[in-house]
């Protein structure tokens, strides 16, 4: 795993090097890999067997491939379709590995896509927009096999991964966000605050809810919080953004531990 995953840090520090240079210079390419490479987590990560620093590769790539073509000459008559095609087609697998790494990707990578045709057009450019119908095409026909094979196993619509719910409250379990944690923890606090009244032993295997309907109770009671609790929803992003690039925040700040503010004294103590 940490093979293959210095690899991928490699090989997210020449695309970004490439993209910057051919954007902002060879010093601003150089600083962007320099502070790449001084974040202390990342290294971190690279032991980790999770999915951030494949995301952060396949995000990269998509990145490096629309710059290239945005940055790129005339489109060139003869040549349209043709170039488009083959440029779309490995922009399509770059996109399906992004959305296969990290669902949340299918809300942001399509908005980058019509951004990139958008900005083609008002290069009066077609390409663009012919390597992003492409691409879509392409990645569309790599992720639903694995959406039908999640069709036939739960027997509902989950185009990547599901579990959305359940990751929602156990994200306000972990900060504190309107319970105190229970004394088996957070899975068990997420149950409570979901009001699923099932033993999470019986539901949960790998850090996930393995029964669809339970899984459908837990997605249907966080759209009844989020429309309930919108503030909460805004707070719980804010401090997810701030352990995502610094994880000791949660050891500072988090519920029980670190540095926090007593309501009666309003003093910052260490606990």
């Amino acid at each position: 795993v940490i093979l293959i995953q210095s690899l991928m840090v490699g090989g997210v520090c020449f695309l970004l090097f490439d993209l910057a240079e051919r954007t902002l210079g060879r010093r601003v390419a150089r600083w962007a890999v320099g502070l790449l490479l001084v974040y202390p987590w990342l290294y971190l990560h690279v032991k980790n067997p999770m999915n951030v620093v494949a995301e952060m590769f396949f995000v990269m790539l998509v990145l490096n491939l629309m710059g290239r073509e945005l940055l790129g000459a005339k489109d060139e008559r003869g040549r349209l379709w043709a170039l488009g095609c083959r440029r779309g087609v490995v922009l399509g697998l770059a996109v399906a590995a992004a959305l296969l790494t990290h669902a949340t990707m299918l809300a942001s990578i399509p908005l980058l896509l019509m951004l990139m045709a958008a900005v083609g057009a008002r290069q009066g450019r077609l390409r663009p927009a012919v390597m992003a119908a492409v691409a879509v095409a392409v990645a569309a026909v790599v992720v639903l096999p694995w959406t039908y094979r999640n069709w036939r196993v739960s027997g509902h619509f989950v185009p990547v991964a599901g579990n959305g719910g359940f990751a929602y409250f156990w994200g306000n379990a972990h900060w504190g966000l309107g319970t105190e944690i229970r004394g088996g923890g957070e899975i068990e606090t997420a149950f409570a605050l979901a009001g699923i009244d099932r033993e999470p032993e019986e539901v949960v295997q790998f850090w996930g809810i393995v029964d669809p309907a339970v899984e459908r109770e837990f997605s249907r009671r966080m759209v009844e919080h989020v429309k309930s609790h919108p503030a909460q929803l805004a707070r719980k992003i804010a401090l997810n953004t701030a352990e995502f690039y610094f994880p000791i925040v949660h050891d500072l700040i988090g519920p029980g531990q670190g540095w926090h503010v007593r309501p009666a004294s309003r003093k910052v103590e260490c606990v």
